[in-house]
């Protein structure tokens, strides 16, 4: 199995009807639930393993120390081992829209903070080309071009890493985009210390 049909398994399990509704209701009710996807994951992952289409999952997986890069105590989200191949994959939940009185936009996830992604990105640079990737629930689905301007000044802002999106935001329902990133530390800032 490859990576590519790792993450159809993910489409597929998520866009299934009944899921999609519950994504619906969490967005009409401006609700962030990241719990709720990293444990549809498990599921997901438990039954592929059960049936064979990939080899092994930890959730909350230990990072080996990268070449005393210090990661060695943090943990990535979920450790997939398909085909003689490992990928680490981090998720997080970007919702956007109305919550209460505020209006949430879909870059506030996106800045050099531990409120969105970086952290993540911090923790999946460490690892080697082509294994690390952020899986991004960003619900309901916002329209291309707004989600084009938002990576587009995520990549401004983390100049550090290549941020290689695999997926198109206008294939997704309405209700639900899974935005799959590729992440790497870029080779010309491999000695950058993060700040």
């Amino acid at each position: 199995m490859s990576d590519e049909q790792v993450f159809g398994l993910i489409d597929r399990h998520f866009l299934d009807g009944d899921r999609l509704r519950r994504v619906a209701a969490f967005s009409n009710v401006g609700r962030q639930v990241e719990g709720w996807f990293k444990a549809e994951m498990i599921y997901l992952l438990a039954d592929a393993k059960g049936h064979g289409l990939i080899d092994d999952f930890k959730s909350e997986a230990v990072l080996a120390d990268q070449g005393g890069s210090g990661w060695g105590k943090k943990r990535v989200d979920f450790r997939v081992e398909h085909g003689g191949r490992t990928i680490y994959v981090e998720v997080k939940t970007l919702f956007h829209g109305q919550q209460g009185a505020a209006v949430i936009p879909i870059d506030i996830y996106l800045y050099r903070d531990d409120i969105g992604i970086w952290p993540d990105l911090k923790k999946l640079g460490t690892l080697p080309p082509g294994a690390a990737f952020s899986l991004l629930f960003v619900h309901p689905r916002p329209d291309a071009a707004s989600w084009a301007r938002a990576l587009s000044r995520a990549r401004e802002r983390y100049t550090e890493f290549d941020l290689a999106e695999l997926t198109t935001v206008s294939e997704y329902p309405a209700e639900l985009y899974i935005a799959k990133v590729a992440v790497s530390r870029c080779r010309d800032e491999m000695s950058r210390t993060d700040s």
